[in-house]
C-alpha cells in the first residue's frame, strides 16, 4: 500500500504571484487531489475501513489547508509590511470531527479579530479560491468571534458546528480565545445544553425518522 501523499511535493512554493502562477498553484492542488483519492482506495482495497479511509482523507486536506494558508501568508507579507490583523482557519463538521468522506465538502471557518483585516481577506480568498479552482466542494465561513457568537445564539446547526471546530492554521491564540467565547457565552451550562441537543434530536426524529435513509444522503 502506498504511503500518503506529501503535500510539497504537488504545491511548491510560488515563485511569484503572477495569474500564471496561480493556474500552476491550481493544477497541483489537483494533482494532490487525484493522488489522494488513488492513495484512498489502494487503503480501501487493503481492506482498511471507512473510519481509517475518513480519517486520512481528513488528515490529507489538514495538509493542503496548512500548506495553502502558509502559501497566502507568503504572498501577503511579501507585499505589505504590516503585519495585517490576526487571522485563523478552522475545520467544522465533520472535517473537524476527522471523518470527512471521499466527495463531501471541506467545511472551513475563517476566523479574523474585530474588522476584517487585509491579511484575513487574503487567506480566505486564496485558500478558497485554490480549493474551488481544483474542483474541491468548499463550505466555508468568514467571520469574526463576535459574529459567530451571535449566529450561533440563533442557529442551531451554527452552534453546534463551532462547538466541535478544530484549529488547522493561523494564529493559535485567536482560536483559543474563540473556543473560551464558546464555552462561556454558548454553553455556561452544560447539562441544559446536552438536555436541548437531546430534545432536538428527539424532535428530528419524530418529523424525518429514525431510519438514515429518511434523510438527505451525504
Amino acid at each position: 500500500m502506498s504511503v500518503a501523499p506529501a503535500v510539497e511535493t504537488f504545491v511548491p512554493e510560488l515563485a511569484k504571484d503572477t495569474p500564471e502562477a496561480q493556474a500552476e498553484l491550481s493544477a497541483g492542488v489537483r494533482a494532490y487531489m487525484r493522488a489522494v483519492r488513488d492513495h484512498l482506495a489502494e487503503m480501501h482495497t487493503a481492506g482498511e475501513g471507512g473510519e481509517a479511509v475518513n480519517l486520512a482523507n481528513s488528515d490529507a486536506y489538514d495538509r493542503l489547508i496548512r500548506r495553502l494558508y502558509e502559501m497566502a501568508e507568503s504572498s501577503y507579507f511579501a507585499e505589505n509590511r504590516e503585519l495585517g490583523g490576526r487571522v485563523a482557519i478552522a475545520a467544522v463538521g465533520g472535517f473537524a470531527r476527522r471523518e470527512m468522506s471521499v466527495g463531501s465538502d471541506v467545511d472551513l471557518l475563517f476566523l479574523f479579530a474585530g474588522e476584517m483585516s487585509p491579511l484575513a481577506a487574503r487567506v480566505a480568498e486564496r485558500v478558497q479560491q485554490a480549493l474551488w479552482d481544483a474542483g474541491a466542494k468548499v463550505g466555508a465561513s468568514v467571520r469574526s468571534i463576535e459574529e459567530s457568537l451571535a449566529l450561533a445564539q440563533d442557529d442551531v446547526s451554527a452552534r453546534t458546528a463551532i462547538l466541535t471546530a478544530r484549529f488547522l492554521a493561523g494564529d493559535p491564540t485567536l482560536f483559543h480565545d474563540f473556543t473560551t467565547a464558546v464555552r462561556e457565552k454558548l454553553i455556561p451550562d452544560v447539562e441544559a445544553f446536552v438536555r436541548d441537543q437531546y430534545q432536538l434530536m428527539g424532535e428530528r426524529h419524530t418529523k424525518l425518522g429514525e431510519s438514515l435513509y429518511l434523510l438527505q444522503p451525504n
